[in-house]
C-alpha cells in the first residue's frame, strides 16, 4: 500500500483537477432542449400554414360552385338564344339590304349563318336598257351594301340577262357580316 497516493487534509483542489463532465452534460442537454423548441415551432408554423390552406380551400369552394353555376347558365343562354339571335340578325340584313334596293328588284337572298358571322348570296335584278346602264345603277347599290355596318365582305358577278326580253340584267353579290 506504500503505492497509493492519497491527499492531504489541507490541501485545496485546483479548477483543473475538477470533473468536467458535469457541466459537458448540462450544456448538451441544453443544446438539445433548444434544438427541439425549434423543431416544434417550426411543425407549429407548417400546421397553422396547412390549417389556413385548407380553410381557404373550404371558402373557394362554393365560389367554384357558383362560378360553375354561371358558366353553365350562360352557355345555355347562349345555345337557346342562338336560333333566335341568328333569325332576328338575318332578318335585320334582309330588311336593310330590301331598303337599299328599291330601284332595283331582290329576286334571291341565301344565308348561311356560322357561330359569329352570316355568308349571304343576294340575287338581284337590274332593269336597264344595256349592260353598262345596268353596272352603274348596280354600282350604287352595292357601294351602299359594303357601307353597311356589319358587313365585312362583298363581291359581285354579272351572272347575265333574263331569256324574258324585259331587260332584266341578274348580278350575284356574295358577302360576309357579322351578327354579333
Amino acid at each position: 500500500m506504500a503505492d497509493k497516493v492519497e491527499p492531504q487534509a489541507g490541501k485545496t483542489i485546483s479548477r483543473r483537477s475538477r470533473p468536467v463532465w458535469p457541466l459537458v452534460f448540462f450544456l448538451v442537454l441544453a443544446a438539445v432542449s433548444l434544438l427541439l423548441h425549434v423543431e416544434k415551432n417550426r411543425r407549429g408554423l407548417e400546421v397553422r400554414k396547412a390549417k389556413e390552406k385548407f380553410a381557404a380551400m373550404v371558402i373557394a369552394r362554393p365560389i367554384d360552385k357558383v362560378k360553375a353555376e354561371r358558366t353553365r347558365f350562360y352557355e345555355t343562354q347562349y345555345y337557346l338564344g342562338y336560333p333566335t339571335s341568328v333569325s332576328y340578325a338575318v332578318a335585320d340584313l334582309i330588311l336593310r339590304c330590301d331598303g337599299m334596293v328599291r330601284p332595283l328588284r331582290l329576286l334571291g337572298v341565301q344565308v348561311n349563318a356560322g357561330l359569329q358571322d352570316l355568308k349571304f348570296k343576294l340575287t338581284v335584278g337590274v332593269a336597264a336598257a344595256g349592260p353598262e346602264a345596268a353596272r352603274r345603277k348596280f354600282a350604287v347599290f352595292f357601294k351602299q351594301l359594303r357601307d353597311l355596318p356589319g358587313v365585312t365582305q362583298a363581291s359581285y358577278s354579272l351572272s347575265g340577262r333574263t331569256g324574258r326580253g324585259d331587260g332584266l340584267h341578274i348580278f350575284s353579290v356574295r358577302g360576309q357580316a357579322d351578327w354579333q
